[in-house]
């Protein structure tokens, strides 16, 4: 019984790598194929942003074009939470060369946030999805303004959209961005989150970075629709 056990656990761990594999080629194939507009406001500092740990957002349904929206000289880790679909996001974001941070909102909490700390206190930066693992859809259910005042660090909302896409029924209205089309990648305006936040202040700030998140998602896809 143990044997078999044995076995099928090593099925699924080489089924879901070697779905990540594929995955990853995939969406490289989607950016190398694409015709890409980078936009951020007047006032983003893009070299500064290549040099600076951050705490970065984005929507769940939008993940799949936020492996290139990293800064290129900083460490990047990513919160994934531990379930099947998790497993193989996770394999794809190694292949991107970031570090998953495992955890849910039910499962090892403790130890993610430690890790989520560890990585911040060595100047580290952050991604994640607010509105993750399961919703609801555009609203923010995470700690993420906490994490970021832990250390008194901006949040960077994150935006992509695609002219060909895939867009599926799930919770997160997932998209799918397909080759030969446009893509765009959009940054929104840093939020500033100050140290030893309060809760009328998380409650604030939650808002405004639901609400920048949304409006940077509708520029993602007015860019590509001209």
């Amino acid at each position: 019984m143990l044997k078999n056990l044995y076995k099928k656990f090593f099925r699924k761990l080489l089924a879901s790598r070697l779905i990540g594999i594929l995955i990853y080629l995939y969406i490289l194939t989607v950016f190398l194929t694409s015709r890409r507009k980078i936009v951020a406001p007047k006032n983003f500092d893009m070299e500064k942003f290549q040099n600076k740990n951050s705490v970065y957002a984005f929507w769940h349904g939008r993940m799949t074009l936020m492996f290139f929206m990293r800064p290129k000289n900083k460490k990047t880790n990513i919160f994934i939470s531990e379930h099947a679909d998790g497993k193989i996001i996770g394999n794809v974001s190694a292949l991107f060369n970031l570090n998953v941070i495992w955890g849910s909102s039910n499962r090892n909490t403790m130890r993610a946030i430690k890790q989520i700390f560890t990585v911040l206190k060595k100047k580290e930066c952050l991604a994640l999805a607010p509105d993750g693992p399961r919703g609801p859809c555009f609203e923010i259910n995470s700690n993420i303004v906490k994490i970021a005042s832990k250390y008194n660090l901006c949040i960077i909302p994150w935006a992509s959209g695609a002219s060909k896409k895939k867009v599926f029924s799930s919770w997160d209205k997932f998209i799918l961005p397909l080759p030969f089309g446009k893509l765009s990648l959009v940054y929104g305006n840093p939020i500033k989150v100050p140290p030893h936040v309060t809760d009328s202040q998380t409650k604030k700030i939650n808002s405004t970075l639901k609400k920048e998140l949304n409006a940077i998602c509708k520029k993602a896809d007015n860019l590509v629709s001209i």
